[in-house]
């Protein structure tokens, strides 16, 4: 399952680089929208619509770039970790990659 590889690759991840994914991760989840709404939601048509997805990744920050790499949050969600946390995204892009999670 593509999903469960991604938490491996995570795992395997140097203590500094999987921190840091985490503070990236945490960060996103509890920015707000201009509108003071939650900047991380799941597409309208997700198959976790509802919040499953949302409420996983405040559990576990991992279930984050999992959800993210399956498509499951709004665009904007993966745009700003591409502009705001390069070395983040380098590492999510790279194990999506690898896990042929696109």
């Amino acid at each position: 399952m593509p999903h469960e590889r991604f938490h491996k690759k995570m795992k395997k991840l140097s203590n500094e680089d999987y921190n840091h994914m985490i503070k990236v991760a945490n960060e996103l989840l509890e920015r707000r929208d201009e509108n003071d709404f939650r900047f991380v939601q799941e597409r309208d048509d997700s198959k976790y619509a509802g919040g499953f997805a949302e409420v996983q990744a405040h559990m576990n920050h991992e279930e984050f770039y999992t959800y993210l790499a399956q498509g499951e949050f709004i665009l904007r969600v993966e745009e700003a970790l591409k502009k705001d946390y390069k070395k983040a995204y380098e590492i999510f892009d790279e194990i999506r990659n690898a896990c042929k999670l696109k």
